[in-house]
Parts: structure tokens; sequence; C-alpha cells
């Protein structure tokens, strides 16, 4: 490259963004919201996959519909973002069936995660998703995660400016992480 050449731009990351809350006015959806129109801010691009609008069950049981879509926006992707909500200091089943349809598309790819919950002490609930994803998968997990209680919306919006920023920062550090592991 001579000093005349103009400098390249690193190409595109691609992001999925995994929503396993059960509704669309769930706190989790909420939270899928805000982190696409933290990306798109940033000119990153998020493909949201919405666990509810499909059939994701236990792997193994018949009736799963949308896995196939699950698969290939996760072996396309960059980086994942996965967000659900904590039931009883633990991931929901929704995400613990997303993860075992959709684990060997994610294996060794850059995962960020989001929760959110109705109480302060299920921050801890990450610890058995990271676990399962760094020792099974080989996935490269963002050392920050954002926690969201239900105390931080208001009409359907997340109202905590804490929250929003590191929303913010967990899309752009998925981001700038996967783009650094593919070069």
């Amino acid at each position: 490259m001579s000093p005349e050449d103009p400098p390249t731009q690193p190409s595109a990351v691609n992001l999925t963004l995994i929503d396993a809350g059960l509704g669309d006015g769930s706190l989790t959806s909420c939270l899928c919201r805000h982190a696409t129109e933290a990306g798109e801010a940033a000119g990153i691009r998020l493909t949201t996959f919405t666990a509810g609008a499909h059939h994701i069950l236990p792997f193994g049981e018949s009736g799963v519909s949308g896995d196939d879509e699950l698969v290939q926006l996760l072996e396309e992707a960059d980086g994942v973002i996965l967000v659900f909500p904590v039931y009883n200091f633990n991931m929901n089943a929704t995400l613990k069936a997303v993860i075992e349809h959709g684990g060997p598309a994610m294996a060794g790819k850059v995962v960020g995660l989001m929760a959110s919950a109705g109480g302060r002490h299920g921050y801890m609930s990450f610890l058995s998703v990271i676990q399962g994803l760094m020792f099974d998968l080989r996935c490269w997990i963002v050392p920050r995660q954002v926690y969201a209680l239900s105390e931080d919306f208001a009409d359907g919006r997340l109202t905590d400016e804490d929250v929003l920023r590191r929303v913010a920062e967990l899309v752009t550090t998925t981001a700038d992480t996967a783009r650094r592991l593919r070069s």
C-alpha cells in the first residue's frame, strides 16, 4: 500500500441477537430493542432471532420449528448476544433450548450476555450460561454483562442511563472483539 492509497475500512461485523424472552412486551425484548438501537447508532448490523416467535423446544422434543433459521443465523454471525430473563437464579428454559439447538453453530464465537430480572440477587445467573459456553463450545465471552432490573424500565422503555450505557458498550465491545478475532 502506498501513502496515496486510502486506508481500508474494516469489513462489517455481523452480530446475531437472540431474544430468549417470551413476549413482545417483555423486559428482555425491551433490552433487545435498545441493543438494536445502539448497534444502529454505531453502524453495527444486528439480526434478531426471537425465540418466542418460533417453537424452540428442548433438544429431542418433537414439534420444534425455527431451529434451522436459528442455526443459519448463528453460522453466519461473527458474534452473538444472548438476551434472557432470569428465573429462579438461572437462565430460562428457552435460552437453554436455543443453546442446545444452536450451540455447535456458536462454537468459537464471541458471545455477549444481557439479562432482565425482577430482583437484585440474580446477577450470578450469568455464571451457568458462561460455564457452558466457555467449556463446552469454546466461546469467547465478553467480560461485561448487562443485568437490568424491572425498576430500570418504565412504559416499555429502558430508563436507567447507566444500564443504557452498558447496553451500548456491550454491543460495541462484542462487535469489536468479533472483528479482531476474525482478522
